[in-house]
């Protein structure tokens, strides 16, 4: 069942990345995108050594058959490099529609937060600046 399952989801990254073929071909430096990023846990929590999750980035370099992208609200030294044809790229807002809300946060409003040990809390903003 579970190999079924892998090799459905196999064929669907496919399945998407060749009709993302043109938007692939005509990706540059520049341009935003959904990438998948990698959150490394400082320690190893209960077996979690690293979170990943889709975000907005930016590509800052193209290598020909890779592109390192940049990602928003993240320090220069936090940059991944991926393959045109990697599954883990997409169009910008495929993955993160629901992005921007973190630019709207306002003192007293409550979201969930992972911190750094991967660890969720129900948090409240208490200061912006």
């Amino acid at each position: 069942m579970v190999e079924n399952l892998n090799r459905l989801v196999d064929n669907e990254a496919k399945l998407l990345i060749h009709t993302q073929k043109e938007w692939r071909e005509n990706l540059k430096v520049g341009d935003y995108i959904d990438a998948v990023d990698r959150f490394e846990t400082p320690q190893n929590v209960q077996g979690v050594t690293h979170i990943d999750g889709w975000s907005i980035g930016k590509i800052i370099k193209d290598s020909g058959n890779t592109i390192q992208v940049a990602f928003m609200g993240m320090p220069k030294s936090y940059r991944m490099s991926y393959r045109f044809d990697s599954e883990k790229i997409a169009p910008l807002n495929t993955h993160t529609s629901d992005f921007n809300w973190r630019y709207e946060l306002k003192t007293g409003d409550v979201f969930d937060c992972c911190d750094d040990y991967g660890i969720w809390y129900r948090s409240t903003v208490k200061d912006i600046y």
